[in-house]
């Protein structure tokens, strides 16, 4: 059985950057940082395959360009796994990759 492995893009790690930055959270900012450089999280870049897949799926499934990317850049690589909190990701990605739906109202 394969570890467990985490992999982002670029637009991932800019997103979880933002809000600490914009707080000036220095110690949530450095959480992050470590967690994008531990040895088993993988950078996935947003080639010209992610860009069309992402363009199919905003097309399709009306969403917005990030989450299309998002989406895109999980499914090309053949992640098995999409962790999100947004609930109407799971139609686009359905047969494609397992949704799990973060519910942080628990």
């Amino acid at each position: 059985m394969p570890a467990w492995r985490s992999t982002f893009s670029d637009l991932t790690r800019m997103q979880c950057r933002v809000l600490p930055l914009r707080r000036q959270d220095m110690q949530l900012l450095a959480r992050y940082d470590a967690f994008f450089g531990l040895p088993d999280s993988g950078h996935v870049a947003m080639d010209a395959v992610v860009f069309e897949l992402a363009t199919e799926l905003r097309a399709r499934h009306d969403l917005k360009t990030p989450d299309a990317l998002h989406q895109a850049v999980a499914i090309h690589p053949g992640c098995d796994e999409f962790w999100t909190r947004d609930a109407r990701l799971a139609k686009a990605a359905a047969g494609r990759i397992a949704m799990i739906v973060i519910d942080e109202t628990r």
